[in-house]
């Protein structure tokens, strides 16, 4: 009898051991659930959808390797030839942040995964040699209902008036009015980017002087309303530079603010007069240049 309660000890004893031995995480029980769905409700319970898969630090979510409050990193992958069209996360009812494909969170509550996986579509551009000198879209393939950035930049002398894209049933759709970007919505389709530019109306810029020296800017045919115009004024030996006005050509009590500093003004939408003072007596600085 008293060996059979002494192979029993030692077999307590042992398991005790095993048992203090081993990892707290063997015990923990997660509280927190997770829940892959689309955006038509359909669930995805391991996280693998029929066009990608968010992955769960790295690996196909998995119940027994997650742990409440661990730090958890969800990733969306698509599949060949599909792209990422939605995908947003809740932590108990709050939604994080999510980084184009990444989400990291602490799990503090259930999760609750929304994302859409969707074939990929061409953005193809079309850039008017005329008047337009690149048409950049980002990025140049997109799934439905992604977000899809665009940037014009017109010749010297144009403005952009609008940017649209076009779908292969001819459908035109504007993406921007008066402005170099815009963004808009990718269709369920390949779709054309183009954009329209205006020529621009050139200011003529006049100089003139009071006093003994010259006066030049670097657009001396003129430019275009919102173009930074450099102005160079040297006094004439024993003279020196008292002040620079730039006025409306035909209205001259209507002035432009000038940058001294950095010896420039903002071309106004109308012509002007820049005018360089020098006076002999004057102790402001010789010249302004660039």
């Amino acid at each position: 009898m008293k060996s059979k309660f002494k192979k029993l000890l030692a077999t307590a004893l042992v398991l005790c051991l095993v048992l203090a031995l081993l990892p707290a995480a063997a015990f923990a029980t997660n509280q927190y659930s997770f829940m892959f769905n689309n955006d038509s409700g359909k669930k995805f319970p391991t996280g693998v959808y029929t066009f990608g898969k968010i992955t769960v630090n790295g690996a196909t979510y998995d119940a027994s390797k997650v742990n409440d409050d661990d730090i958890i990193t969800l990733k969306a992958e698509p599949e060949d030839g599909y792209g990422l069209a939605v995908f947003e996360v809740t932590v108990g009812g709050v939604a994080q942040d999510v980084t184009d494909d990444t989400c990291t969170f602490q799990l503090t509550g259930d999760v609750v995964v929304k994302a859409a996986f969707r074939e990929l579509h061409n953005v193809n551009v079309y850039a008017d040699e005329e008047s337009i000198q690149s048409i950049i879209v980002n990025p140049t393939t997109a799934a439905k209902d992604m977000t899809v950035n665009v940037t014009v930049t017109p010749k010297a002398g144009y403005s952009v008036s609008k940017i649209y894209y076009e779908t292969l049933g001819n459908k035109w759709v504007t993406i921007a009015e008066n402005s170099d970007t815009g963004n808009f919505t990718m269709p369920a389709g390949d779709v054309t980017v183009s954009a329209v530019a205006t020529a621009m109306t050139k200011y003529a810029i006049t100089t003139t002087k009071t006093g003994e020296g010259n006066v030049t800017t670097d657009r001396p045919n003129g430019t275009y309303a919102g173009d930074t115009v450099t102005v160079t004024a040297q006094a004439a030996s024993g003279a020196k530079l008292k002040e620079i006005n730039v006025y409306n050509t035909n209205t001259p009590s209507q002035t432009v603010t000038f940058n001294y500093d950095n010896a420039s003004f903002t071309m106004p939408a109308f012509p002007v007069t820049v005018e360089a003072v020098f006076d002999a007596s004057c102790n402001h600085q010789a010249q302004h240049t660039p």
